[in-house]
């Protein structure tokens, strides 16, 4: 019997990450705002919290996530006077980018391991908000990037749906 091969392909490419960490904030938390030329996601791993993205104001709660995509003003403040736990990844696409779609998600259980397993591994190689200082070996970084882009493809079939 002849088998056949299935050639696998990537549509999404996640080729360079900027910061990623996981923030440990205070109830008086308030982040003034940014925007840049990346696309960023931020989990909701703990606490409440409110995140403007452009125009749209969301309220997230734990096991939410808002994308931002590039150039796209954004800001976030804890929404009582508890702390919260914020999983932050700023990244760029090489290749696309309509894969990932932007704006406010409650994270499935599956999506939420993905984001967990993420912030976890970010946490063990980052010490200081800074995702450049992060020594990696080649298996390590496309763990990375394999966890990311998975999230934003269960996000985009979501979606699809």
């Amino acid at each position: 019997m002849e088998r056949k091969l299935r050639h696998l392909r990537s549509v999404l490419d996640i080729e360079s990450l900027y910061t990623a960490f996981v923030g440990h904030y205070d109830g008086s938390f308030n982040f003034l705002g940014e925007s840049h030329e990346v696309w960023e996601i931020d989990v909701v791993l703990s606490g409440c919290v409110g995140i403007t993205s452009g125009a749209e104001v969301y309220e997230c709660q734990t096991g939410e996530m808002v994308v931002h995509p590039p150039r796209v003003f954004h800001t976030a403040w804890a929404k009582d006077a508890q702390n919260v736990d914020i999983l932050t990844v700023t990244f760029m696409v090489r290749g696309g980018a309509r894969y990932i779609p932007s704006g406010k998600f409650v994270l499935t259980p599956h999506e939420m391991s993905l984001a967990c397993l993420l912030g976890e591994f970010i946490s063990a190689q980052v010490s200081d908000q800074s995702s450049v200082n992060m020594q990696l070996n080649a298996s390590q970084e496309q763990m990375l990037k394999n966890y990311l882009e998975l999230l934003c493809l269960s996000l985009h079939l979501r979606r699809a749906e």
